[in-house]
């Protein structure tokens, strides 16, 4: 079991992009986070190779917990709310002989207090062509907020199962990949009609649970990954992925 707790006092502030008006048009230069955080690691029979810096897990044979508590503390500058943030994620790597390997991560948490729409969940977009395995490739940023979610990420690698039997192209060492990624969110009704700023024009609460899925080749040239996602529900959209793919 791993503990860790922190402190951090920021303000965030508005542009062109990221606009901050009030319900009643006024617009505010920033608001200000003051926040304590509380984070619990569990975990079994798992490496950790730590550095002078930084410190890596190596995840083992069992599922690792994870269990986060931030707050907001209110009151203490212009501009700042009160607020409670838990979070529960769930990370697990397990083989399937002889088809390769899956992870999985699962997360899901709830802001609990009336916040501005910078401290919601912002569901993690990507809108460029770079390979980002934390975030859903076919969902724009900014695009959906929640406080109350639940995520699911599951990443195959069929280590070469089919593509190794092909004669010639197993000489490459290409390898299969096939991904899930889904996520649901609600939005109360103090954070979006009656939210103390109002959403930027797109972001939106899910109306329904939001699925992409993927299928790619990884290992090319040793480091490079290819793979191209297929939004299935909120809209249909389809995004080809570039990037490294360092694995061990």
């Amino acid at each position: 079991v791993e503990v860790a707790a922190g402190a951090s006092v920021k303000r965030l502030y508005s542009n062109g992009f990221v606009p901050m008006a009030t319900q009643s048009g006024e617009q505010l230069g920033s608001i200000a986070v003051n926040e304590l955080s509380l984070s619990a690691r569990f975990s079994g029979d798992e490496t950790v190779n730590r550095g002078h810096f930084v410190k890596r897990h190596l995840f083992g044979r069992y599922p690792v917990l994870t269990l986060d508590l931030s707050g907001g503390i209110g009151g203490l500058r212009e501009n700042d709310w009160s607020y409670l943030r838990p979070e529960l994620s769930l990370d697990y790597k397990f083989r399937l002989p002889p088809a390769g390997a899956m992870r999985m991560h699962f997360n899901c948490g709830a802001v609990l207090g009336q916040v501005p729409y910078p401290l919601l969940k912002l569901h993690e977009g990507n809108a460029t062509y770079l390979f980002d395995s934390n975030a859903f490739s076919c969902m724009d940023y900014f695009e959906f907020a929640s406080d109350r979610w639940v995520t699911l990420m599951m990443d195959h690698n069929f280590n070469g199962w089919f593509l190794g039997k092909v004669p010639l192209v197993r000489r490459l060492n290409l390898r299969e990949v096939v991904t899930l990624r889904a996520a649901y969110g609600t939005l109360s009704e103090r954070n979006c009609a009656d939210a103390p700023l109002v959403l930027p024009y797109g972001m939106k609460q899910m109306e329904k649970p939001y699925v992409e899925v993927g299928a790619g080749v990884t290992n090319i040239l040793r480091m490079f990954r290819v793979e191209g996602f297929w939004r299935l529900t909120n809209g249909p959209r389809f995004v080809l992925n570039l990037g490294a793919d360092l694995s061990f």
